[in-house]
């Protein structure tokens, strides 16, 4: 089942949504006929199978299996963790895509604020990286359905949450590059988001965090890992041309 929600995510990003929908339909025919409901990976598989399908345009498809996904977190750990925010947040997006705003907002809102009560090992410090992630991807929903104001929303609650994932102390090498990734991935996400609208003064200082955060995050790990800086790259470069600075904009193209 891990494997085929694994290939139905690479699917998905190579534009094969026929295939990325085939390979779901697999994964949860295994679940189906098999007894995982101990496997500690059950509700992740399922919020990843709701997400795909809501990306690949089977939004009500999706929230059956974000409601699983719910059930079965709710079931196996209870309120507070992350699997039952993520359930809420896949829910959201469903929901989204399917024009239902008022039930959008109370998934959202319920995955918010239990994403943001789980810690990592401190108890003092809770793990955001899955929240800063999933507002993301709700800001990414919305841009999609030309709701510029709500994809504004979610993705400055995602760069708020990087902000914080930046302050936070060290915590091991795992969380730190996680931390790194999820936030320079947000800040990048909302700077892109200010030049497609054209306010392109604020998206600069943003891109330019993202790009201190990218750097750091390869500085961290292992040689030649950009942390995905090509992407922060051409947003900056568009954010110059966009205010006549073409000698910035060459230079970061």
């Amino acid at each position: 089942a891990i494997g085929k929600i694994r290939d139905a995510s690479r699917q998905l990003m190579q534009g094969m949504e026929k295939e990325a929908l085939g390979s779901v339909d697999e994964c949860l025919a295994l679940l189906q006929n098999g007894d995982f409901t101990d496997d500690k990976n059950f509700s992740d598989i399922l919020y990843n199978a709701a997400k795909i399908r809501q990306s690949c345009g089977d939004a009500k498809g999706g929230l059956e299996v974000a409601k699983r996904a719910l059930e079965s977190a709710m079931a196996r750990q209870g309120e507070k963790n992350h699997a039952v925010g993520l359930a809420h947040v896949a829910m959201a997006l469903c929901y989204a895509s399917l024009e239902d705003e008022v039930n959008a907002q109370k998934s959202a809102e319920a995955g918010w604020e239990v994403l943001g009560k789980v810690p990592y090992q401190n108890p003092a410090v809770p793990n955001l990286i899955p929240r800063c992630h999933a507002m993301a991807n709700l800001g990414s929903t919305y841009l999609a359905k030309g709701d510029f104001l709500m994809a504004e929303k979610y993705y400055r609650f995602s760069a708020a949450d990087a902000q914080r994932l930046m302050s936070f102390p060290l915590q091991g090498a795992s969380y730190d590059l996680g931390k790194y990734e999820a936030a320079g991935r947000a800040l990048n996400l909302i700077g892109a988001f200010y030049v497609q609208v054209g306010d392109y003064r604020r998206a600069i200082p943003l891109c330019l965090n993202s790009l201190q955060v990218k750097r750091a995050g390869a500085a961290s790990s292992m040689p030649g890992n950009t942390q995905g800086a090509e992407e922060t790259y051409i947003t900056l470069s568009r954010a110059f041309r966009g205010i006549g600075d073409l000698k910035s904009a060459r230079q970061y193209s």
